[in-house]
């Protein structure tokens, strides 16, 4: 439970975090791996407003990595590679870092308010709105990943286009004409799940689809794609990056135990807890 949360100082003091942090009210009766679960970014992002959400979302590494290469990428300033590949085991923290992407890149002024919090973030929206699509294979499953691509961007009659069937998949030509220009970055989480349960007919066409977007996001500097994977199938991960990517790789145990700590108590910061 929360009071096994202690830390053990070198005179054998054993001092209990809750007893110098007040665990958050909406979570003080439920149990430590519900509420850890519950009060996550995944869980929130779509249920409560950008700046309360926001407020419980704790800048780790890889996030502040994450917004530093999309802002640099949209802003022209800097040559900046259009690929994020995102790997992490099960519970690793790749649907944390989506939606907390998600919400600030699509709600300006909380995530300016957010950043005025946490100097270590260093970023600045996009003068021109940015359209943000995700989409959660395993939570909304498509039966090709195009399908994600025009429905988010608002054009699904392009999913019936003849050139799909002569190319098996949309061209380059056709996924210009549904971006129109836009500043646009295209999500997809658990893409190695929902990619395993096909075929190899199927799997085919969709890893040349990805082929295309990684093109795109490398010729295109208004254009971004991201994609989340176990990092289990290698051949995935070769397409993803076959074009160049900045990889992600969440595996930082100290990020991972900020996270928790502060989606668990009131007023703990890194100055707090290093205090303590």
């Amino acid at each position: 439970g929360f009071r096994s949360l202690t830390r053990r100082f070198s005179d054998g003091l054993v001092v209990v975090i809750s007893d110098i942090f007040k665990l958050r009210d909406d979570i003080s009766e439920r149990g430590f791996q519900a509420a850890v679960k519950s009060s996550g970014p995944e869980a929130t992002a779509k249920k409560q407003p950008p700046a309360t959400f926001l407020a419980r979302t704790f800048p780790t590494n890889d996030l502040v990595r994450v917004l530093k290469v999309i802002e640099t990428r949209l802003s022209r300033r800097e040559n900046e590679l259009g690929t994020i590949l995102i790997r992490s085991g099960m519970g690793g923290g790749k649907s944390h870092l989506i939606s907390a992407t998600d919400v600030i890149l699509s709600n300006p002024g909380a995530a300016q308010e957010w950043t005025k919090r946490w100097p270590q973030v260093e970023f600045i929206s996009p003068p021109s709105p940015v359209q943000v699509v995700v989409r959660s294979l395993t939570e909304e499953p498509v039966g090709d990943l195009w399908e994600a691509f025009f429905t988010g961007l608002g054009c699904q009659a392009l999913q019936d286009d003849p050139s799909i069937a002569k190319h098996g998949h949309p061209d380059v030509a056709l996924c210009e004409q549904a971006l129109r220009d836009r500043r646009t970055i295209f999500i997809l989480d658990e893409l190695e799940d929902w990619l395993g349960q096909w075929d190899q007919q199927k799997r085919r066409r969709n890893l040349e689809f990805l082929k295309v977007l990684t093109g795109l996001a490398q010729e295109k500097r208004n254009f971004l794609f991201v994609a989340s994977v176990l990092g289990n199938d290698q051949e995935l991960a070769a397409r993803l990056v076959r074009d160049g990517a900045t990889e992600l790789f969440l595996n930082d145990a100290n990020d991972q135990i900020r996270v928790i700590l502060y989606r668990l108590f009131d007023g703990w910061t890194e100055k707090t807890g290093r205090e303590v």
